[in-house]
């Protein structure tokens, strides 16, 4: 078996690498996971950021790969 250093275990995706969006306001909110498309996943953060004018410098989509529920 290989050794593998800190970067190269970031490397790995095991095949569960999707989006979510958070916003940072008061309660942190997460998105549900996003397998498809970044576009998918900007649509929903931008719907949220019109939704509530005050979030637009909270939201930010960020890369999962944990085992999240589909």
């Amino acid at each position: 078996m290989k050794v593998l250093n800190v970067e190269e275990t970031r490397n790995i995706h095991a095949g569960h690498a999707h989006f979510h969006w958070v916003c940072l306001d008061k309660t942190n909110y997460i998105s549900k996971p996003y397998y498809g498309s970044l576009l998918e996943v900007g649509k929903a953060a931008d719907r949220h950021r019109e939704n509530y004018e005050d979030h637009k410098g909270k939201v930010f989509i960020f890369t999962c790969f944990r085992k999240c529920g589909k």
